[in-house]
C-alpha cells in the first residue's frame, strides 16, 4: 500500500525513471521506479499531484509485457520475443533494454519499436559475452510501462 503521508516537489519526471500507475484496487498513488540504479525507491506519489499538459488526469499505462524469451541465438545476433500486456493503458510500441554483463545502467537497444512488433533481432552482440534484456510497453499520452523482469543471454562464441 502507498505511505499514508509523502511529500513530492517535481514537476517533471527525469529521463531515467518510469512512472507507473498502482494497479486497480490500489489507490490512487503512482510509483516513481528508477531502472539501473541502486538506492532508495520505490517513490510513491499521489495521483492529485499529477496531471496532462492539458490539465487531465495521467491516463493509464500499460503492464508490462509477459513472457520475455529467447528465441534464438548465435555468435552474431540475438533474437528476443514477448507477449502484450493483458492489462492496463492500450499498447503504442515497445521499448528493448540491455545491458553487458550483471551490473552498470541499462540502455536503449535502437529505436522504440511498433505495437505489432513481438520479436526483436539484436545484430550488435559481442561473441562470448552476456547480456541483459528488459522489454517495456508504451502507451500514447501515458509513457511507458514497467519493465519486465530480466533475461539472461550468453552469446556464444564463433565456431
Amino acid at each position: 500500500t502507498a505511505p499514508t503521508t509523502h511529500t513530492w516537489q517535481a514537476s517533471v519526471v527525469p529521463a531515467d525513471h518510469d512512472l507507473v500507475a498502482q494497479r486497480r484496487g490500489g489507490g490512487h498513488w503512482y510509483r516513481l521506479l528508477r531502472f539501473g540504479h541502486a538506492g532508495a525507491g520505490p517513490y510513491w506519489v499521489p495521483a492529485v499531484a499529477l496531471a496532462t499538459a492539458g490539465g487531465g488526469p495521467l491516463p493509464a499505462v500499460p503492464e508490462a509485457p509477459r513472457r520475455l524469451t529467447l528465441w534464438a541465438v548465435t555468435h552474431a545476433w540475438v533474437v528476443l520475443a514477448w507477449r502484450p500486456p493483458t492489462r492496463g493503458g492500450p499498447v503504442t510500441g515497445y521499448r528493448l533494454w540491455r545491458r553487458t554483463g550483471r551490473t552498470g545502467p541499462f540502455t536503449r537497444v535502437g529505436p522504440d519499436l511498433a505495437a505489432t512488433v513481438r520479436r526483436h533481432e539484436d545484430a550488435t552482440v559481442a561473441a562470448g559475452t552476456v547480456y541483459e534484456y528488459r522489454v517495456q510497453a508504451l502507451a500514447a499520452g501515458a509513457g511507458a510501462g514497467p519493465r519486465t523482469a530480466v533475461l539472461r543471454v550468453s552469446v556464444p562464441t564463433a565456431p
